[in-house]
């Protein structure tokens, strides 16, 4: 019977979850930004929004102009007002939950909602005992009451502290129960991995859906600075006896395994719902699942020692990834491994224009000409001293006179073999991430975030890397041509362009990543 009823709570706060949490955050949304502006941000790609919208989230998004925002889940709303800042920003910034009640600003609430639906959604069982119960509606209640005030909802019609009691008392029937459950349960995908004894504990460890894809990805092919990438992930710790004397020794044992330089997993921070960790893995953990088990339990040894006593004794672990982090470091490095592809590319087309640059030279030294005579005067002249561009280049120079410049016969002979393509490939992503990366600081500069965050981004706003974007404003070849003339100079200072340009590159590579060493708030 107590199990029975340990579901049926669960099922009410699910449907609560499910039906008020995103209501709350529609009708807020609609006060502060109407459907059709939030529309037209999404579409003109505000801040680079659309990379951060799967496939579904953006045909959701094609209802906004008919719908409002009636068709916007909690997750989707989470994600339209944290990346434009809709209301106030929590006092810990998007992402992080409050850590006192005295936070309560619109942000704090939202991050609140967030919270206690991941508290709910990452439970490794669907129950919910009594006391949980009742802590979770009284918080929802306390949230309600300051969103109506905010939004002057002051009568019981519309207000949704009443909601919120209706909600707590309703008695569904058990195939809405069901139904909820099952809703939840799918929403996370858990898999039970292992169980283990660990302190004198018997622990089992979950994987969500989104951790088990990530084993093995492009573990082959993947390069060494993609491996060196940052995941976020959650760790939530079930069964927990007294919360909040876990989190303040969890802290203190997180203390001292930052003098360690040897952790591939890493603890950022700590907060009081179930427990919940927030971790940085290096990509490279998750290679396999093994490599990735050792990983969690070395940390997990870590931190139990100093919370023992107030673990149970059947202990359980859920680990998922942190979506709410969307941090410029990452953003950073995305530039930096777009970039670092690009020079070598550059490198190889200096290569073949000095090549092209001492073809034509010797050819000319080896004329009996007069300085004035110039390159297409040069190629009638009798060959003397064996000199020689090979027949078949001097035929189609020879016969292209008059018809085609000196610049598209260098590239046509030299830069051929996918070269100058490979190069303009990399020149035009390059651009595009640049011009993302660029729109990701201003973003940074508008929304803010921590001191780390804000001044990483106001450093990368007064340096920001935008040659390739001011230099390269044609077609590669045709940048290339524009230095080129009758001249066999002209072959060189064309070669010497493009050296300027990727030392320019590669200056903005390395000043960025200087400041990633000393702003990279992870």
């Amino acid at each position: 019977m107590m199990q029975t009823s340990d579901r049926t709570r669960y099922a009410i706060a699910a449907m609560t979850v499910k039906e008020l949490h995103p209501k709350m955050m529609r009708k807020l949304a609609c006060v502060h930004i109407n459907a059709a502006k939030l529309y037209e941000m999404i579409e003109s790609n505000t801040h680079g929004i659309r990379s951060y919208l799967n496939r579904t989230e953006m045909d959701v998004v094609s209802t906004l102009l008919q719908s409002g925002y009636d068709m916007f889940d909690e997750s989707l709303m989470y994600k339209m007002i944290s990346y434009f800042t809709i209301v106030q920003r929590p006092s810990n910034n998007w992402g992080t939950s409050p850590t006192g009640p005295h936070q309560t600003t619109l942000g704090d609430d939202i991050e609140r909602l967030r919270k206690r639906r991941n508290a709910l959604v990452h439970s490794p069982s669907p129950i919910l005992s009594q006391r949980t119960f009742e802590e979770f509606f009284d918080e929802l209640h306390e949230i309600a009451l300051r969103f109506d005030r905010h939004l002057h909802q002051s009568t019981h019609i519309n207000r949704f502290q009443d909601e919120v009691n209706i909600k707590k008392n309703q008695s569904p029937d058990q195939e809405t129960k069901a139904k909820y459950i099952e809703a939840l349960e799918n929403v996370l995908d858990l898999k039970k991995e292992k169980v283990y004894y660990e302190e004198n504990r018997h622990l089992e460890i979950f994987y969500g859906k989104d951790i088990k894809e990530l084993f093995g990805e492009d573990g082959g092919q993947a390069t060494r600075e993609e491996l060196d990438d940052d995941i976020w992930l959650n760790m939530y710790l079930f069964r927990v006896k007294d919360k909040r004397r876990a989190v303040h020794c969890f802290r203190k044992a997180i203390s001292a395994l930052e003098k360690l330089d040897d952790q591939k997993i890493v603890v950022t921070d700590v907060e009081e719902s179930s427990v919940l960790l927030h971790l940085r893995a290096k990509k490279y953990c998750f290679q396999s699942n093994e490599h990735f088990e050792r990983e969690v339990l070395h940390l997990l040894k870590s931190i139990l020692r100093s919370a023992n006593l107030i673990m149970e004794y059947h202990f359980m672990v859920v680990m998922s990834i942190d979506t709410t982090k969307d941090d410029l470091y990452v953003d950073s490095r995305k530039w930096r491994r777009v970039r670092f592809e690009t020079l070598p590319r550059l490198r190889r087309v200096e290569e073949r224009l000095d090549n092209a640059g001492h073809s034509v030279r010797n050819f000319r030294r080896g004329r009996n000409v007069f300085t004035g005579l110039g390159l297409f005067g040069i190629l009638f002249a009798p060959l003397t001293s064996g000199a020689s561009l090979g027949w078949t280049t001097v035929a189609l120079l020879t016969a292209t006179v008059g018809t085609a410049t000196l610049g598209t016969i260098i590239i046509e002979q030299y830069l051929a073999g996918g070269v100058l393509e490979a190069a303009q490939d990399s020149i035009d992503k390059d651009k595009t991430q640049t011009i993302y990366f660029q729109n990701r600081v201003n973003y940074y500069m508008q929304r803010g975030g921590t001191y780390h965050e804000e001044e990483f981004a106001r450093l990368l706003s007064e340096l920001f890397p935008d040659a390739i974007i001011n230099v390269v404003n044609q077609p590669f070849q045709d940048f290339i041509k524009s230095f080129i003339n009758t001249e066999v100079g002209s072959v060189f200072r064309a070669k010497d362009k493009v050296f300027q340009l990727r030392m320019e590159l590669e200056i903005e590579l390395k000043n960025v990543a200087d400041m990633e060493r000393e702003y990279g708030y992870y």
